[in-house]
């Protein structure tokens, strides 16, 4: 019975040390998740700007306005 004990006690001990370390892989897969996201938005943003630069009918202007206005769109410059 004595060696019983320990190794319940160690049991308890790992069963709440894998609790621990399945939220933090639940929070970090939450994270690379966002990363991911974030990562797809600025390679867009990054395509956009590489075709809106060498467009035809871009202007100085309009290629700033296209990078310092994150809601600008590529299409912008194709329409004028």
């Amino acid at each position: 019975m004595t060696l019983v004990q320990p190794l319940k006690l160690r049991i308890a001990e790992l069963e709440a040390e894998t609790i621990v370390a399945r939220q933090q892989v639940e929070k970090a897969a939450r994270e690379v998740s966002e990363l991911r996201a974030v990562v797809r938005e600025a390679t867009t943003m990054i395509r956009r700007w590489r075709s809106a630069i060498p467009a035809p009918n871009a202007t100085i202007g309009q290629i700033r306005t296209l990078v310092s206005d994150p809601r600008s769109r590529q299409d912008d410059l194709h329409l004028r």
